[in-house]
């Protein structure tokens, strides 16, 4: 990997291959989404009871880059792992980041 260009060339170099295949056989190359997945994060999140006491969120939370602080640059999100139990302390969230997206996202709205 070229270090000045970093992850963002490796991606480009993908994209070139997939479109010389799927050319090659007449299609068109499909649109694509690349998501880095991170799971030895520093980042941790707490709920808070109503009397005070702060647990480790519930499996499967979400927490979208709104909320939490991540890389301007790129769209990032948090979740929960789906473990009952964290083996020591609090949970350790997962951190999605898209770093490549050619389609356009679908409104929900």
């Amino acid at each position: 990997r070229d270090r000045d260009d970093g992850v963002g060339g490796e991606v480009r170099a993908i994209m070139s291959k997939l479109t010389k295949v799927f050319g090659a056989r007449g299609w068109p190359r499909p649109k694509m989404t690349v998501v880095v997945v991170q799971k030895r994060i520093s980042t941790r999140f707490f709920r808070m009871q109503r009397d005070g006491s702060i647990h480790s969120p519930y499996p499967g939370t979400y927490v979208s880059s709104e909320r939490a602080v991540s890389d301007p640059a790129h769209r990032s999100f948090f979740i929960i792992p789906c473990k009952k139990h964290p083996n020591q302390g609090t949970a350790i969230p997962t951190k999605f980041t898209i770093i490549e997206q050619e389609q356009q996202q679908v409104s929900t709205s």
